[in-house]
């Protein structure tokens, strides 16, 4: 056992060190929502939250002043590539919402809040 352990004692540090620098390269999570600045009364829009990550537990802000007429739909995408060897990978998953302003005035969307690995991040 103790021949075992010296002889491979390099590579399981390597190793150890190699996965443990994987963890640390994840990616920053972004959560980031979209819509018109502005909007004509009885007018569709288009409200859309887009996560970097997978995530969970999506909790909308109120919405008083605005009619939900479509959503939540959900789509993910997925992109990588490889330049010089090196690889990268990008997902997000994007949750939409069609609305509509029934009345006139100045309406400010708050941002909404999700769950990722546990800890919860809000859009802008």
């Amino acid at each position: 056992m103790k021949y075992f352990l010296e002889k491979y004692r390099v590579t399981f540090l390597f190793l150890v060190l190699l996965l443990t620098g994987t963890t640390t390269l994840q990616a920053q999570v972004t959560f980031r929502a979209s819509a018109p600045n502005g909007v004509v009364k009885g007018e569709q829009f288009r409200l859309s939250y887009t996560l970097n990550q997978e995530g969970k537990d999506l909790r909308l802000p109120d919405l008083k002043g605005f009619d939900v007429l479509f959503g939540p739909s959900t789509s993910r995408s997925f992109s990588q590539s490889t330049v010089n060897g090196k690889t990268t990978s990008e997902s997000s998953v994007t949750y939409t919402y069609i609305l509509v302003a029934p009345e006139e005035g100045t309406f400010t969307i708050e941002p909404a809040a999700i769950t990722v690995n546990g800890s919860s991040y809000r859009s802008n």
